[in-house]
């Protein structure tokens, strides 16, 4: 998409059931890249870590992590964390009113 597709990292939960959940993968590790946006909504997974990347907006809302790392990314607009449920985060730094966590239990270090 040269840099200006959505990117969707899916897995978990069903939209149409929410009774419906599964872990689909072991982690995921997104590393030193270019991602004008993305979505992560609704993902099952025991490791999420984004590291080093550019980012425009991030959507992990309503999920569930087990680990939650976030660290030494530029995130340019809105990291959306509403509703998400974590074990244990490691996030970096924002920006004032750029993290939404309405209904989640994510602290920001």
């Amino acid at each position: 998409g040269a840099g200006q597709e959505p990117v969707t990292v899916a897995g978990g939960f069903s939209l149409k059931s929410a009774d419906r959940i599964s872990t689909v993968n072991k982690s995921v590790r997104i590393l030193k890249s270019n991602v004008p946006l993305l979505d992560s909504s609704y993902l099952n997974t025991p490791v999420l870590a984004l590291l080093s990347n550019e980012i425009g907006a991030l959507d992990l809302s309503n999920s569930r992590i087990d680990q939650l790392e976030l660290t030494a990314n530029t995130i340019n607009r809105v990291v959306d964390l509403s509703n998400t449920r974590v074990k244990e985060s490691r996030l970096q730094s924002f920006a004032r009113r750029q993290l939404k966590l309405d209904g989640s239990n994510v602290r920001p270090n």
